[in-house]
């Protein structure tokens, strides 16, 4: 019998409870690390409250750029992909809140993740996102997440952390209306 278990599906409190009826044998099979990782990353790793790593990773033109020297209030990291549809269709309404925030010390640092160099470049150009790009790399696994996004526990694309200034989730994986009215509430517009 195969289960779906991720935040796509389940709520924390369901995935707490399907969790905890792997007992025994049942937690030494291999599909049960897969779980665990998954259960771990959602339930207790990325929450709100949670310190996220901090990273250095090279902008479009080559330069290093450092998340906690990102000069905002709060900042938004997504993690997406030139190939991941739902990624790019959010971008529109995402132009529309980084244009209402942006100047109120809100910023959008986009993590391309599991992409090729050329392709994440082409995309930028075609879809003008103005915000802050960088490229998350595995040497190790061509096609896979990179270095960054395995450590921020990304399950699928898009994944995205609002974030504040001492690098704290204040909201993971928000829609765009759950966003602006964030932002709307911390930075008072």
């Amino acid at each position: 019998m195969g289960i779906s278990f991720s935040e796509i599906v389940m709520s924390r409190e369901e995935m707490k409870t399907v969790y905890n009826m792997f007992m025994g044998d049942a937690k030494k099979a291999s599909r049960f690390r897969l779980l665990k990782k998954s259960y771990e990353d959602y339930v207790e790793k990325f929450v709100a409250g949670a310190s996220v790593p901090d990273f250095t990773l090279k902008t479009m033109s080559g330069d290093n750029l450092t998340l906690s020297k990102v000069k905002a209030n709060y900042i938004l990291v997504d993690f997406w992909a030139s190939w991941c549809i739902p990624c790019r269709a959010s971008f529109p309404k995402l132009k529309k809140v980084y244009k209402t925030y942006k100047n109120s010390g809100f910023e959008v640092v986009a993590v391309a993740t599991g992409d090729k160099d050329k392709n994440w470049r082409d995309a930028i150009q075609k879809d003008q996102t103005p915000w802050l790009h960088v490229f998350d790399v595995n040497e190790k696994s061509v096609g896979r997440n990179g270095d960054v996004a395995n450590a921020y526990g990304v399950p699928f694309l898009p994944t995205t952390y609002l974030l504040d200034s001492d690098l704290k989730i204040i909201l993971r994986n928000p829609t765009k209306e759950e966003l602006d009215s964030k932002l709307k509430e911390l930075l008072g517009h």
